[in-house]
């Protein structure tokens, strides 16, 4: 039974893991002449634009300043940049020259990238082309394709009237204005008003979370989704919010690894993402059974560290079974110097020392004679065994051959004793 009740927690424990936490921090901003419309970032490279120029920053430092007018789209592309403007899509290098460019015909509104395909959001059409600038495909939607993404040779766009396409197949209709759409997993996060939607396949809804404002951009990284509204920046892993500023008047965002780059106004904004602390547990392991239970702990930052017993605070230096012998679920919670918690749990079952008796410590503490015996020493016992069996059945032998004997013999007399009566009458 203690078996299967460690196995059923172990699996519980496997299955919902470590809580997670992050926290967004602040690390500096960069201010322009005019209001930035759009943003995008790379490793140590940011790329943003206003309504007459493209920057390219690196790290902090500007390193470029381009001479390019009314650029709605921006996105970094293999070793290049692709910039949209109202009616032409350009791809340049860091150093400002055109590698190609491919007149679109309409205004470029959002620009997704994925291996060799570029897909380009644009008034009621999605333009899909390869890494040369050719155009391959011509989508068509109702109404403004306001989000375009690119997943697994997918094309998924939305329109202005609440329309989600996935390769010009019509799969949802919302009836209200999409914002952005991205790609998550095998989900399409789609932004409406003040909601962001998880959806699978032909428009299965898998889970939504309220937002505070309107959403206005969304962008992913691994497990990271940014959402910028109109009132806050919020980071979320999944549907769990990991961390949110109130910001008012953002309009773009971008994420790459722990970094995000907001665009509020004419100041570029930049943050790092700072994770919880990381729990390594040396001592228990989770499932254990044991008589003494060491709790050893760790973590890869600087944090302080709380360990609860059964829901109750624990002293490293005690012994578990204080609480007593059975099931107990060790807690441990980590949090580092910007209050980011990371919590874990196992679960161990605590035994208590068998008593032993004077004859138990004697039989551990003292060898059994007949241990270390060769063959020819067992041999030997064994024939001295055979003779005192061998003598003892002799003895039974001969004690019941008197015994039989002394019978007869009394029972004869009787007879002869009888005879000699029954003569002399």
């Amino acid at each position: 039974m203690r078996g299967v009740i460690l196995i059923i927690f172990t699996i519980l424990n496997a299955i919902l893991g470590s809580a997670y936490c992050a926290k967004i921090v602040k690390t500096w901003s960069y201010k322009v002449d005019k209001n930035i419309i759009t943003v995008d970032i790379k490793d140590d490279l940011i790329a943003f634009s206003t309504e007459d120029k493209v920057y390219l920053i690196n790290k902090t430092k500007v390193v470029k300043e381009l001479d390019y007018s009314d650029i709605r789209s921006i996105k970094f592309y293999k070793n290049g940049i692709l910039i949209g403007d109202y009616d032409t899509l350009y791809f340049i290098n860091y150093s400002g020259d055109a590698i190609w460019s491919r007149r679109i015909g309409d205004v470029v509104r959002d620009i997704d990238v994925s291996g060799n395909t570029i897909a380009v959001a644009s008034n009621k059409k999605c333009f899909v082309l390869n890494d040369r600038g050719r155009i391959t495909n011509v989508y068509d939607a109702e109404s403004i394709v306001t989000g375009v993404s690119v997943h697994d040779g997918r094309i998924i766009y939305g329109d202005a009237r609440g329309g989600l396409y996935i390769d010009n197949n019509p799969v949802l209709n919302l009836s209200r204005y999409i914002s952005d759409v991205e790609s998550y997993g095998d989900y399409v996060l789609v932004g409406f008003g003040a909601l962001l939607r998880a959806i699978y396949g032909r428009g299965v809804l898998i889970w939504e979370v309220p937002m505070v404002g309107y959403i206005e951009d969304i962008d992913v990284y691994g497990k990271y989704i940014l959402v910028v509204t109109e009132e806050q920046l919020a980071l979320y892993k999944g549907k769990k919010r990991a961390d949110s500023i109130d910001i008012k008047g953002a309009s773009a965002g971008s994420i790459y690894g722990d970094k995000i780059v907001i665009a509020h106004g004419n100041t570029l904004r930049l943050y790092k993402i700072v994770e919880g602390p990381k729990i390594i547990i040396k001592s228990p392991k989770n499932g254990s059974k044991a008589q003494t239970i060491k709790i050893d702990v760790e973590t890869d930052i600087p944090s302080r560290i709380d360990v609860f017993i059964d829901g109750k605070r624990f002293p490293l230096y005690l012994d578990i079974l204080r609480y007593g012998e059975g099931l107990h679920e060790i807690e441990i919670v980590a949090v580092d110097k910007y209050g980011n918690k990371n919590k874990t749990k196992i679960y161990v079952y605590a035994v208590k020392e068998e008593k032993r008796t004077e004859y138990h410590e004697k039989r551990i503490k003292e060898p059994k004679e007949n241990a270390n015996k060769t063959i020819a020493e067992g041999e030997h016992e064994k024939s001295k065994f055979n003779k005192k069996f061998l003598f003892v059945v002799i003895v039974i032998f001969v004690a019941l051959l008197i015994f039989f004997n002394v019978k007869n013999g009394r029972k004869r007399r009787s007879i002869r004793r009888y005879k000699f009566k029954r003569r002399r009458i």
